[in-house]
């Protein structure tokens, strides 16, 4: 019996995965910095682990450019290490992500300019994946259309709740970028779920660079390089 100051054992495990940034034909990013070693290190090391994964979520920036044969590299690299972990795999949009190509590639559809959103369950936790991405730009929006659906499919309860999946930050973050708040640009709601004893709140998880303190004053952050470890 574990002790009354500790949480239970989870319920469900999702790993959180974001800006995998690859390019097409192996090419280094900036011209030295490999993209593919490190994620097929962490997907091993994820697997040697022996944690019972449900779902693998990559939130955006998946390929650099938008290339097709990216999305092509990015697939074959993390699927074979999903099914070793019994894990589901959810794509989301980023700012440099490209409909078309991650429409056909990763979804397996025909290829779209449309809002990539989509709902996924794992048991009775629900996750929602929202495209926020803009094409041709690099702020975050949702459209009317898409917080329509998503307030249908919030009116459908989860036992064990719902998890929004998204790039642009819903929420205000400290940092600033360009004299101008990031998540200021993004009209990108948060919204959990009270009905399925969830908080109505939001928590948004950032860059494994950085830990934001929600409770400081904006522009404060603490974090380094994890280069340094």
């Amino acid at each position: 019996m574990s002790a009354f100051s500790q949480h239970p054992e989870a319920e469900h495990i999702v790993v959180h995965i974001s800006d995998t940034h690859l390019l097409a034909g192996n090419a280094k990013l900036f011209g030295s910095i490999d993209s593919e070693g490190p994620l097929a290190l962490l997907l091993e090391r994820l697997v040697a682990s022996g944690l019972p994964v449900d779902a693998l979520v990559f939130t955006g920036d998946l390929a650099d450019r938008g290339e097709e044969d990216a999305y092509v590299r990015l697939r074959s690299l993390v699927e074979p290490w999903a099914k070793k972990l019994g894990a589901q795999v959810l794509w989301v949009m980023g700012n440099h992500d490209d409909r078309e190509p991650f429409s056909s590639v990763l979804m397996g559809a025909p290829a779209t300019t449309a809002p990539q959103d989509a709902v996924y369950w794992a048991g009775g936790l629900r996750i929602i994946v929202l495209d926020s991405s803009v094409p041709g730009f690099h702020h975050g929006e949702l459209t009317k259309d898409q917080l329509a659906w998503l307030a249908s499919e919030l009116d459908t309860p989860a036992n064990k709740g719902t998890l929004l999946a998204l790039h642009h930050p819903p929420i205000p973050t400290p940092i600033r970028v360009d004299g101008a708040d990031r998540a200021g640009e993004s009209s990108c709601p948060g919204r959990g779920d009270s009905r399925n004893g969830c908080p109505g709140n939001s928590c948004r998880t950032p860059a494994l660079l950085y830990v934001f303190d929600l409770c400081r004053s904006a522009n404060f952050c603490r974090g380094c390089s994890v280069l340094q470890h």
